[in-house]
């Protein structure tokens, strides 16, 4: 089983970035037939850059335009911890900074990169909007269901920004972005795989009921193929059958067979060695006669 888990004082954050459309008009008769790979880079309380380059529409891999309205047609997402008194206090000052260059082939005699600009998107009212909610929350604990507490908190804008300068000047490129930041609570399930024998595909998911908060199925090949998850019907308690017992018995006879098996006396009957059975500890007997204690219990 794999997982993404952090400690306690930590909280799971997800920043979307998602840009709808970059205009950088022309400058030189140069720039509308020449192809430019374009790049958008973001970053949020870091100091690296996440790149973020454009999409096609007919999923094609990207090779460069020479448009002066530029559609990416996707985005990206990073995933991020802050510790918990992150939200004891308003934020203030929080941004996500941008850098946006475009980039042409190096056999061309001319500079291969152009620095179109930079911009500064203000997100305070999204992370104290979220932090007012987990408050919230903590204050009415003990009457919220455990569904409830599991849900992602999230808040989102959307807008369009001039792009700046090395200098601070206003330009004539906008770029029109959409941000979402998430808190995804303390821990999340990325992946959950088989460690022996044949790998099999399983899928988890939240229920409703408190007792079983999650389900953990393990599909068909044709319900794998066909992808909808979603529409399994969920299963009656009364066909879960617990086979601990039955698991732990197995273990306990493997682990015989294999450490205290057959060994040959060097005795012999008929010229031929006699097999004396080895039985095991009496801690391993008295385990499996009891058997043992059913976690499902």
């Amino acid at each position: 089983m794999s997982s993404l888990i952090v400690s306690n004082d930590l909280y799971l954050m997800m920043l979307e970035f998602a840009v709808e459309n970059l205009f950088v008009p022309w400058t030189t008769e140069f720039d509308k037939v020449v192809l430019k790979k374009t790049t958008v880079m973001f970053r949020m309380l870091d100091e690296e850059w996440t790149p973020l380059s454009p999409n096609r529409q007919d999923c094609r891999p990207y090779q460069g335009s020479n448009c002066e309205n530029e559609k990416f047609y996707g985005g990206r997402s990073v995933v991020f911890c802050v510790s918990a008194d992150f939200f004891e206090k308003d934020a203030s000052g929080v941004v996500v900074q941008l850098h946006v260059k475009k980039d042409v082939s190096e056999y061309f005699e001319m500079n291969s990169r152009q620095d179109v600009g930079y911009a500064s998107v203000p997100v305070d009212d999204l992370l104290n909007g979220i932090s007012r909610q987990i408050r919230e929350r903590n204050e009415l604990a003990e009457y919220l269901s455990d569904f409830y507490k599991r849900q992602i908190i999230s808040r989102s804008t959307k807008g369009t920004y001039t792009l700046r300068s090395e200098d601070l000047q206003d330009t004539v490129a906008t770029i029109s972005l959409y941000i979402r930041i998430s808190c995804l609570g303390r821990s999340v399930v990325t992946e959950i795989a088989s460690i022996e024998g044949p790998c099999g595909l399983f899928r988890v998911h939240g229920e409703l009921d408190e007792e079983d908060p999650y389900l953990t199925r393990k599909l068909t090949g044709r319900v794998a193929e066909g992808e909808c998850w979603d529409d399994l019907p969920p299963i009656p308690r009364g066909r879960l059958v617990c086979r601990c017992e039955e698991l732990v018995a197995k273990d306990v006879m493997d682990l015989s067979d294999d450490r205290f098996g057959y060994v040959v006396n060097d005795d012999t009957i008929n010229g031929a060695p006699t097999p004396i059975r080895r039985e095991p500890p009496r801690d391993l007997q008295d385990d499996y006669e009891r058997g043992a204690r059913c976690s499902c219990d």
